[in-house]
């Protein structure tokens, strides 16, 4: 029994090791943008669970954060990789839009989050946040509910991304 414990204690120590050399590969910029940007997303997570409504302002403010970033460089994420991840995120949501599963702020929130993002970081917080709206269907599923609001999973998709890497990261250690 002791030697499982010493095993998941090393495996333990060997991920948060391998996730601060990662931390450290982000420019602390970076890291900053990343942290304002979640910080967004759960103030606009918030008025989803309590109204159901994500205000203009919150996108907007995404996408300001992303063009700061991308004009005073405090990220390695170019112009282009900024326009490909806007409008990659914005097609993502307009699909779950036309499928009945987003409402329109959750579309303009994820592709501002694309815009932050760039076209390369996309994807895993992508995969992160569909895990989390999974979860959230269940849940919303389980607790009889007719809408269920989506920016809570955005933000759980960045908020997990920036804790734990991309899936990729997670399976590799």
């Amino acid at each position: 029994m002791l030697s499982r414990s010493e095993s998941m204690w090393e495996r333990c120590s060997s991920m948060c090791l391998l996730r601060e050399s990662m931390i450290l590969a982000i420019s602390s910029m970076q890291q900053t943008t990343l942290w304002l940007a979640l910080a967004i997303l759960v103030v606009a997570a918030i008025g989803d669970l309590w109204k159901r409504r994500i205000p203009n302002a919150l996108p907007l403010l995404l996408l300001i954060l992303a063009v700061a970033a991308c004009a005073l460089s405090w990220h390695d994420i170019g112009w282009f990789s900024f326009a490909i991840g806007m409008i990659l995120a914005f097609v993502v949501g307009l699909a779950g839009f036309g499928l009945g599963m987003l409402g329109g702020g959750d579309v303009k929130l994820m592709a501002a989050l694309g815009a932050v993002l760039g076209m390369e970081r996309l994807w895993p917080v992508l995969f992160w946040v569909a895990l989390a709206g999974g979860v959230l269907g269940v849940v919303g599923r389980w607790r009889k509910q007719r809408e269920i609001p989506y920016a809570p999973a955005i933000a759980a998709g960045l908020l997990l991304f920036l804790l734990v890497g991309g899936p990729l990261d997670v399976l590799h250690h």
